[in-house]
């Protein structure tokens, strides 16, 4: 008789969108920001991004929304929206957050934000609570900071050291870790016909990672950094928007409710 059937599910981490796809939205956003108003649009939205009348003016519809949210033009690759302050940290808890409308994808957002928990921890001597996502980086701040100022934490040139500093001691990396190592057969099962649970996997893996971790050149430590390095995060664009932005114009950042 058939047996009864397990529910699917899935636990890992969220894709990180790269910086290729990203940057076609973002440019996306930089087209349409002056033409929202303009009854063409939906047209075009319906022409040549194939979009029936209802999500063409639901997408309209949410951009406006949003401009009108943020009291500034839409974020894209030469318009960083860096002042939205919620009065709340995640789950309603006590706290501002700083959200930076960055639309640069997980595989630099991600980077981004342990670079800039690194370079917060050295200048202030405590850990900075940072969320990155595909479309932007949310900052619980402890105390007051303007954007500009937190943004000037990370340079171009320090960036990838600063990347390095924290990188082997967060979750991501314990993370891409563990599938190094399962792969090269260092956390296998008890038996081939029976699931290890996550917890325990998680639980090898990172006493595994504690032994090998004074081995610079342990092959699977190696091969986890080049994973996150290479395959994983950004890192050439990461350090062309960070020079971007030291280089290009500067105009004030613009709050607006949130």
């Amino acid at each position: 008789p058939p047996k009864p059937a397990d529910l699917p599910f899935w636990k890992a981490d969220g894709g990180n969108r790269d910086f290729h796809f990203s940057e076609r939205i973002a440019g996306f956003l930089e087209r349409v920001n002056s033409r929202l108003d303009d009854l063409e649009l939906l047209s075009q939205l319906k022409r040549y991004h194939l979009m029936d009348e209802t999500s063409a003016q639901q997408l309209v519809a949410f951009l406006q929304r949003q401009r009108e949210v943020s009291g500034c033009h839409l974020p894209h690759r030469h318009h960083l929206v860096l002042e939205e302050r919620v009065n709340s940290g995640p789950d309603g808890y006590p706290g501002t957050q700083l959200i930076l409308h960055t639309l640069w994808g997980g595989c630099v957002n991600r980077p981004f934000a342990m670079a800039l928990e690194a370079a917060w921890d050295a200048r202030f001597d405590q850990r900075l609570e940072v969320y990155p996502s595909n479309n932007c980086i949310a900052v619980l701040l402890p105390d007051e900071f303007e954007s500009d100022e937190i943004l000037s934490l990370v340079t171009a040139a320090e960036f990838e050291s600063l990347l390095r500093k924290t990188l082997e001691s967060s979750a991501f990396f314990g993370a891409r870790f563990r599938e190094c190592s399962g792969r090269a057969l260092l956390v296998t099962k008890n038996r081939m016909n029976q699931r290890m649970p996550l917890w325990v996997s998680r639980l090898r893996s990172q006493k595994l990672l504690d032994t090998v971790m004074r081995f610079d050149d342990f092959p699977i430590l190696l091969e986890s950094w080049h994973t996150c390095l290479q395959d994983k995060f950004g890192l050439n664009a990461a350090k062309t928007l960070l020079a971007e932005m030291e280089s290009g114009p500067s105009h004030g950042p613009r709050s607006g409710p949130s």
